[in-house]
């Protein structure tokens, strides 16, 4: 990618980024358990978010979000296989292959795969950790009721209505846990960082 077109892709997933290492740390627990890395999830959507960026097209007001969401979704299923083929004792790691001689590369010097995160620093990492640490700080002290609404509609994308057939509960109830925890999150999270 050229320099504009890091710019580009760094300025459209600067909206949310922040929303999807919140998908990603929901979907990691329920689908993973104890063991996954939230870091190394998101690092990794971004990643094939950035490698796919160029034929990204966007659909509807949330299309960004849905397209990756749906790259985390993927990331998470690798995972899952991954560790289903690691129990069985299928699984190479290629990095301990690449400086035998009969390994990838015969033995030389491999670049890296991937390009580091445009306009990524220290300063920039640490403030964003520091930020999503203080949303699921507030989203673990929602009430449970008013945390499953606001994860199942703002980061799994599902309608009210879906949210309301899944808990058994009518539309309305869903919009007023909806509302009250967007409310309780507002309060909670300093004004840059508000739902």
């Amino acid at each position: 990618m050229t320099a504009l077109a890091e710019h580009a892709f760094e300025a459209a997933i600067e909206p949310v980024v922040g929303r999807l290492a919140l998908y990603v740390r929901h979907r990691g627990a329920s689908v993973l358990g104890a063991e996954w890395d939230e870091d190394d999830l998101l690092q990794e959507a971004l990643a094939r978010a950035w490698r796919l960026f160029d034929r990204f097209e966007p659909h509807g007001p949330d299309g960004l979000f849905a397209w990756l969401r749906a790259l985390a979704d993927g990331v998470v299923a690798d995972r899952v296989k991954y560790r289903r083929a690691k129990g069985r004792g299928g699984v190479r790691h290629l990095e301990s292959l690449a400086g035998r001689p009969d390994g990838p590369g015969g033995g030389a010097a491999r670049a890296p795969l991937e390009p580091a995160a445009p306009g990524t620093t220290v300063t920039r990492l640490a403030a964003q950790r520091e930020a999503r640490a203080r949303v699921l700080a507030a989203l673990d002290a929602l009430a449970p009721q008013h945390r499953e609404v606001v994860l199942r509609h703002l980061l799994a994308g599902e309608t009210l209505a879906e949210v309301a057939t899944a808990l058994g509960v009518t539309k309305n109830a869903v919009w007023e846990r909806l509302r009250r925890g967007l409310a309780a999150l507002r309060a909670a999270l300093p004004a840059d960082l508000g739902a």
